[in-house]
């Protein structure tokens, strides 16, 4: 590893600028939006699901650049449907169970999604802060942060799932 824990925050979120996904992840993003739009009570909550997706999957694609793939070991029993493989990864890294997937010591994972996850928080809910609820502003914190992990592990998720045969855009 090479770089800082500030260059690694700084370099997701200039990636996140750019069209950091692959077309089976763009498909994903695309569908989760839509759906997540359609679900939440204003709309602009499920677009912010989709900003956090893409930040988190940006972390761990700067990480794949930083620290290459050298000890990442796919499980061979991943489910070939993102959704269900990157929620496995997800759930394996929120409770510590996720060696071998990650690239980047734990602690600096941890601290880089912890750091993403406080910046989204703080674009998304500082400026109506004061009207919102203790328990929505909570809840919203969760969403925000649910959604980051999950693009992070959705990265992971498409390393190891295998493509479904045909159309990859599934």
């Amino acid at each position: 590893m090479t770089l800082s824990l500030d260059e690694i925050v700084f370099r997701t979120r200039a990636l996140a600028q750019a069209h950091p996904f692959s077309v089976r992840a763009q498909a994903y993003l695309t569908r989760t939006v839509a759906r997540e739009r359609e679900k939440q009570p204003a709309e602009e909550i499920g677009i912010w699901a989709g900003y956090a997706i893409t930040v988190g999957y940006c972390l761990r694609r700067v990480e794949e650049v930083d620290a290459g793939e050298d000890g990442f070991v796919p499980p061979s029993d991943a489910a070939s449907d993102l959704d269900v493989a990157s929620d496995d990864v997800a759930d394996r890294i929120r409770t510590d169970r996720a060696d071998g997937l990650l690239l980047y010591d734990e602690p600096l994972v941890i601290q880089a999604l912890d750091r993403i996850i406080a910046g989204e928080i703080d674009r998304r809910l500082s400026h109506g802060s004061d009207e919102i609820d203790s328990e929505t502003f909570a809840a919203l914190e969760n969403y925000i942060a649910w959604w980051t992990l999950k693009g992070y592990a959705l990265r992971v998720a498409e390393q190891i799932a295998p493509e479904p045969p045909g159309d990859v855009a599934r």
